[in-house]
């Protein structure tokens, strides 16, 4: 059977964690930090007929469906299907297409796994560690992420995340030729002539208004800084958000005492993209709840498996989530992006629309 990339290297981390038996903590640049791991007890994941599997770690890994143990498999089977899944993900060309792994489908079988999940999940595996910190056995949920193909995406674009700019001091005869600009780069040459003919940019407004009121729970000021960081995304022609962060301070468009609070910027996109990662959907009413509660484990080039630890180590996700992600650039075409438009009073509107991808 086949599956994609990302869908391989979950079955991968299954594996090679039920190998390893721990989940090792990691810095902000991915590096292990020495001692500081979590003993796997149990590994929980949804089999074909989404019932839920538990894979228990003892000398062998049992697998227990409904309190009743279905089979007992030798680690060292594992060990050797982790290696093969990781090698053949790293040997693929094919871009994002699904592949077949020889040899792995006597594994599938024997576990039984689902391996596609909802799109609609936050989180991707589900397991029982031990907590050296409190001596208990908690069951915690973790998002998973690659560093072995592209960057996976944090906020998908849809309709729901469009955001309206509107225009002023910009002659409404200059919509028809700033809209006809189709270059390579065109949205940012649209911006760059709009500001050359005197136009003056400001924020307007979201288009759903669910999203609006998810960022404004997430933090008050979150719905304008969100949508400058766009905006400078296109007036500066970068999309690194560590990058963006830079010029939010600059431009300082919440007019904030920058030398009082030096992060006012950093910390409320940090809020934004936590709550994307862990919870938060654009179109659905958020009450801050984050389904991903252990944080986010990463799969390195070489293999190696490290956790960005949402317990004890916050300070390092965050600046990995900082430095490590950025604004993409869904389709113009799709959500009419920097396509002017005349409203009442000769006032000019456009929308942008936000994505948020790891690098």
């Amino acid at each position: 059977m086949g599956y994609n990339r990302g869908e391989w290297t979950e079955l991968y981390v299954l594996m090679k964690l039920l190998a390893d038996r721990k989940l090792e903590v990691c810095d902000s640049d991915l590096e292990k930090i020495e001692d500081v791991y979590y003993p796997i007890i149990k590994i929980f994941k949804d089999s074909i007929d989404d019932n839920e599997l538990e894979f228990s770690i003892e000398d062998t890994i049992k697998i227990i469906l409904n309190n009743n143990e279905k089979i007992q498999i030798e680690i060292i089977e594992f060990v050797k299907n982790a290696e093969k899944v990781l090698n053949a993900i790293k040997e693929y060309r094919g871009g994002r297409g699904a592949f077949e792994i020889e040899g792995i489908e006597e594994m599938l079988e024997k576990i039984n796994i689902k391996v596609k999940q909802s799109s609609t999940d936050k989180h991707d595996l589900k397991l029982q560690v031990e907590d050296k910190n409190t001596n208990k056995k908690p069951i915690l949920t973790f998002s998973i992420k690659s560093k072995l193909g592209d960057g996976a995406t944090i906020l998908n674009a849809s309709s729901a995340t469009n955001i309206k700019y509107k225009i002023s001091k910009l002659d409404t005869n200059y919509i028809n030729s700033i809209n006809s600009i189709n270059t390579r780069t065109k949205l940012v040459d649209r911006y760059k002539k709009i500001i050359k003919l005197g136009g003056k940019i400001e924020f307007d407004s979201y288009e759903e208004e669910q999203f609006f009121s998810n960022l404004r729970y997430i933090d008050g000021d979150a719905p304008n800084i969100i949508a400058y960081l766009v905006l400078y995304s296109y007036q500066y022609n970068t999309k690194n958000i560590s990058d963006l962060i830079k010029h939010l301070n600059t431009e300082n468009p919440l007019d904030i005492n920058l030398d009082e609070y030096r992060d006012f910027y950093k910390s409320k996109i940090i809020k934004v993209i936590r709550a994307s990662a862990f919870g938060m959907m654009p179109s659905k009413s958020w009450d801050g709840n984050e389904s991903v509660t252990g944080g986010i484990i990463v799969t390195k080039e070489n293999g190696e498996i490290v956790l960005l630890d949402k317990l004890y180590y916050e300070n390092e996700l965050n600046e990995y989530l900082i430095n490590n992600t950025k604004l993409d650039t869904p389709s113009t075409s799709r959500y009419h992006m920097l396509e002017l438009k005349k409203e009442e009073n000769n006032m000019i509107s456009f929308t942008l629309n936000l994505q948020i991808r790891f690098k």
